[in-house]
């Protein structure tokens, strides 16, 4: 049998169009081909579709791959897994195989996992194409994502792709935000002051991207002592050891960052020779990080430069803050 494909003229058209042609030969008893039998199809047609097919699905591969963002493709029926990207791998901290052996519920949190298979037991139609949840990486940690979802066939199979935005630091600046105009709001309606650092410092602790203790200090009217400190997550011992103590006798972080008018970051405030007092009169303060020296060598802390607060009552107040590190990222 023969086959042989390619472009014939086409006068009609005036143009080359896309044939097949195929001929079998009938043979003599002995063996001699007598003649050729044959048929030429025109499938110009087809081989624009299955070229226009290829080249969409190079653009596809080629847009999948390369994303920036954490793309999947798993299937509608079964939710396994079928193809990840490269930015997923990096993000998400599975390997290839590993994904390939997952499904879409097992990188979502129980809920999330509940809720979205709830969804598809009733129809992937409510499927919305936009869904905020949770997911949970490799290490143990939890993330806000947002998630773009799209139907597409992929090999004949029938595969929902998803785009994946890592939402968390945005949902933490926008909760953070929210507890720092609450704050303000307080102070402008002349809510006691240690209400107003205790809201500013618990807002700051929830919602950094790290596991912190924070202190935030009121100064006196001429910005000189520290006239009462809040500090949620650290013992009493600081919080009395601070109050009423001289800006320029503190010689801590904060003093610092006080007395220089900007802020200052500290690698490791256990071990940095400028602070010794202000050290061991806090000893107490960081048993918890000294209690990680197996697992994290260093406990830094930072300090800014006062903040000032203008209350209704024409009273002028500032206020310092620092920050410890306390258990390294969040899980």
């Amino acid at each position: 049998p023969y086959e042989s494909r390619g472009r014939l003229w086409h006068a009609p058209e005036q143009r080359y169009r896309y044939f097949v042609a195929r001929a079998t030969p009938l043979q003599e008893p002995d063996g001699a081909v007598r003649e050729w039998i044959g048929t030429v199809t025109d499938v110009h047609d087809r081989q624009l579709a299955e070229d226009a097919l290829r080249e969409s699905e190079v653009k596809f591969r080629t847009l999948f791959d390369h994303s920036p963002l954490p793309k999947w493709a798993f299937e509608a029926d079964t939710l396994r897994f079928v193809d990840v990207n490269e930015a997923a791998l990096r993000h998400d901290g599975y390997s290839r195989e590993e994904f390939l052996r997952m499904t879409v519920l097992d990188v979502r949190t129980p809920e999330a996992g509940e809720a979205l298979a709830a969804i598809l037991a009733r129809s992937p139609r409510d499927l919305p194409k936009t869904d905020v949840c949770q997911h949970r990486k490799k290490n143990g940690e939890v993330i806000d994502v947002e998630v773009h979802w799209s139907q597409i066939s992929l090999a004949d199979t029938r595969v929902w792709l998803a785009a994946v935005n890592d939402i968390t630091e945005r949902k933490r600046t926008e909760a953070f935000m929210a507890s720092q105009r609450q704050a303000f709001e307080m102070a402008a309606l002349d809510a006691p002051l240690l209400q107003v650092m205790e809201l500013l410092a618990r807002g700051i602790e929830a919602n950094s991207q790290y596991r912190v203790m924070v202190a935030v200090h009121l100064l006196d009217a001429c910005g000189e002592r520290f006239e009462r400190s809040v500090a949620p997550s650290l013992p009493d011992a600081y919080r009395q050891a601070t109050d009423g103590m001289h800006v320029a006798s503190a010689a801590g972080p904060c003093g610092a960052a006080i007395l220089g008018r900007r802020p200052i970051a500290i690698p490791d405030v256990l071990s940095d020779g400028r602070f010794p007092e202000f050290v061991l009169q806090r000893r107490s303060a960081f048993a918890p990080a000294d209690r990680l020296r197996s697992s994290r060598p260093r406990a830094p802390c930072w300090a800014r430069s006062p903040i000032t607060i203008a209350r209704l009552a024409n009273r002028v107040r500032r206020m310092s803050c620092s920050a410890t590190l306390r258990r390294g990222r969040r899980q």
